[in-house]
């Protein structure tokens, strides 16, 4: 039996996140919201009840009008808008639980379990607006994609010392035995435009 490619993308996210509607598609979509869709695209698709317009914080001062989709939910998303036109995303970012790409990368996930699931990636130090951004160029997931890791508590002088080993603006092998040690959890996932 011959498959359409969206038909296949659907069998896929059957197999991989149990749930076509929560895939995460590198380039494409979050579930059912697709990049290239305007305010009022995305209210037809969804319902005007389930958005919440907000002002998104892009770091270092800058912020952008963005919507909330499924707000305090674990399906909620954060689409960034590029003016406050609506018409165009910059992108749309994953908060809630709910969602995993075709690998099984998913919030919540641990660096030690991403290092499995793809290999070395690099990813930014701590303690500055960008922190624990993650660059997965490289690997079998791809561009077009970036993870958030959360450092999480220094509770124990062990991980107070993983911290400050991996502090700052740079880039950091996510097998760094600082990061290794430290085990930073993912908090959110962005897929971006082309354009």
């Amino acid at each position: 039996m011959k498959y359409s490619g969206l038909t296949m993308i659907l069998l896929a996210g059957l197999s991989v996140a149990g749930n076509p509607g929560l895939l995460i598609v590198p380039g494409e979509r979050v579930g059912i919201v697709p990049l290239d869709i305007s305010r009022v695209e995305l209210s037809n698709l969804v319902g005007d009840e389930v958005l919440s317009d907000t002002s998104v914080h892009l770091g270092e001062g800058f912020m952008a009008p963005g919507t909330l989709v499924f707000p305090g939910t674990k399906r909620e998303l954060e689409i960034t808008w590029y003016d406050s036109l609506m018409n165009s995303t910059v992108g749309i970012t994953v908060t809630g639980e709910a969602y995993e790409t075709f690998e099984g990368i998913y919030i919540g996930m641990s660096l030690t379990d991403v290092n499995s699931l793809l290999g070395e990636f690099r990813l930014l130090g701590f303690a500055w607006d960008y922190e624990g951004q993650a660059d997965f160029s490289g690997t079998s997931i791809g561009d077009g994609i970036y993870a958030a890791f959360y450092a999480g508590e220094r509770d124990t002088p062990e991980r107070l010392e993983a911290w400050e080993s991996v502090l700052g603006d740079g880039w950091f092998s996510s097998l760094n035995p600082g990061m290794v040690n430290l085990d930073p959890r993912i908090a959110s996932i962005s897929i971006y435009s082309s354009y």
